[in-house]
């Protein structure tokens, strides 16, 4: 999205600069056809975009608006505590000093710099105070663009400055053009400052460390942590419950790239909506229960070194939870324990085998629900579990969305599964034996990843260009040389210099 945006104003700015409309729409189509060509070679993955939420999945912001960051903020792209952040906008100057000194070719560098710099700030803080009918990417990747054009008017100032102090004579260009290196060197100390420790004012206690006392692979079953809060403090994917409010679930064990990976939008993730707008609104005093299929036992709620009010409310809200104790509190984190939770593949008891077949609320609030034994226990995610065990029989539940393609083998045969709660999956197994779990791919998913590595394959080819190496050492023609003596010269006794 942020490319499309860049490449609107490029073309736009190179326009009023003159060039040849020929030439900007060559660059549009290059642009378009970039964008397209990113979509088409990740096929099918990038089939998730065409959706009816296609626009929020592109913007990547999960409806999140009104941040009121204000325009210093956003202007000296400061998002965090940095020293002297407002130094940056002295890199500002740059931008008017290449509209005014430039001149010739530089003048389009110059219109680029200033579409790109005043474009993506405009948009950036429209959508900061919540004034655009629909949703822009969020600042730190708006904001790209805005970099991008300070660095292009950073670079034309110079190319200015070089050509003006090669020449004897001075002019107004000249002088103006003198304050260039003091604006750079102003806008550059912040990063100075910051990298002085060599931290950038980073906590230093990490989540990660924090998370040492949730146990890895227990004997009571693998789990699953939701981290809620604010987006921009969460440090996985997320959806949005509401505009200030969003929420991410990972597996137990270290965050790894899985957790980064695009959600997808299942019944499970509604149910998961459900849950936290439900508490969110004061509704429910058993949210617990409410996410015992979803295999959540750990809430974590970041709440930074400011901790927002929407933050504050949530946290509130969780402290008045009857399913919920308090395990870790510290001023930048808070770890709430489920003690009603399922682990992710587990035996469930008679009476909860049976509220798996109902639908709603009721059957979560109600009847708590319990697990005879947890299975498969590893560190795999679910859909890759190496793992077996011993079966005596009863109703294996699955926090994951229900498909036809889950298998759960016993002794060899093969049981069909079934929706549970409405959203996940459960397996009626009224047999004993050694138990398997996996899931099914279909022979498509093969096809597919061959043809994407032939076409990746084929892309590196034409962007490495071979054969314009072969081209220049057939252009290396052999030339015949002609060694020319002068006669009248006394010719040297080559016997007696070898004696």
């Amino acid at each position: 999205m942020v490319a499309l945006i860049g490449v609107g104003l490029w073309s736009t700015a190179s326009l009023f600069g003159g060039t040849a409309v020929r030439s900007i729409g060559t660059m549009f189509w290059v642009g378009i056809i970039g964008v397209v060509g990113a979509l088409f070679i990740n096929l099918p993955w990038s089939m998730h975009f065409v959706s009816g939420r296609w626009w929020e999945l592109l913007t990547s912001d999960q409806s999140i608006g009104e941040r009121n960051l204000g325009l210093v903020n956003l202007a000296s792209l400061n998002f965090g505590n940095i020293t002297g952040g407002a130094l940056v906008l002295a890199s500002y100057f740059c931008v008017a000093c290449s509209l005014l000194v430039a001149n010739s070719w530089r003048f389009v560098w110059a219109l680029r710099s200033a579409f790109l710099v005043v474009g993506g700030l405009l948009l950036a803080v429209l959508d900061d105070q919540g004034l655009l009918p629909f949703q822009m990417p969020e600042p730190t990747i708006l904001l790209a663009l805005v970099a991008c054009g300070l660095a292009l008017a950073s670079a034309t100032c110079a190319s200015v400055f070089s050509e003006t102090s090669a020449k004897k004579t001075s002019d107004w260009r000249r002088s103006v053009g003198l304050l260039v290196p003091v604006a750079m060197s102003v806008a550059i100390l912040p990063t100075l400052l910051s990298v002085v420790d060599g931290r950038w004012h980073q906590p230093d206690s990490t989540l990660s460390q924090l998370f040492a006392q949730m146990p890895d692979n227990p004997a009571d079953g693998n789990y699953r942590i939701l981290f809620v809060g604010d987006n921009e403090l969460l440090p996985i994917s997320t959806n949005a419950v509401t505009n200030k409010v969003s929420y991410g679930v990972s597996d137990d064990g270290p965050i790894n790239i899985i957790s980064h990976w695009a959600p997808q939008r299942t019944a499970m993730n509604k149910l998961s909506d459900h849950a936290l707008t439900a508490l969110i609104n004061r509704q429910t005093v058993r949210v617990g229960r409410l996410m015992a299929p979803l295999a959540i036992r750990y809430i974590v709620v970041p709440v930074g070194d400011q901790p927002s009010e929407s933050s504050k409310l949530l946290i509130d809200s969780l402290s008045n939870q009857i399913d919920l104790r308090r395990l870790y509190f510290a001023k930048d984190l808070v770890i709430f324990e489920n003690s009603a939770w399922l682990p992710i593949v587990s035996v469930l008891d008679e009476e909860s085998a049976v509220a798996s077949e109902k639908v709603g609320d009721s059957a979560l609030i109600v009847q708590e629900l319990h697990s005879l034994k947890p299975l498969f226990i590893d560190d795999q995610s679910v859909s890759n579990k190496t793992v077996s065990n011993s079966f005596d029989g009863g109703t294996v539940h699955l926090a994951a969305p229900f498909d036809k393609n889950w298998q759960l083998t016993i002794d060899g045969a093969r049981l069909k599964p079934r929706v549970a709660f409405g959203s996940s999956t459960a397996f009626d197994a009224p047999i004993k034996g050694i138990a398997k779990l996996s899931f099914r791919t279909t022979k498509l998913r093969d096809l597919y990843l061959l043809v994407q590595f032939l076409v990746w394959f084929g892309l590196l080819i034409l962007a490495a260009n071979f054969s314009r190496f072969r081209r220049q050492v057939r252009a290396v023609s052999g030339e015949n040389v002609r060694l020319v003596a002068d006669d009248s010269q006394k010719t040297i006794n080559t016997d007696r210099l070898t004696k």
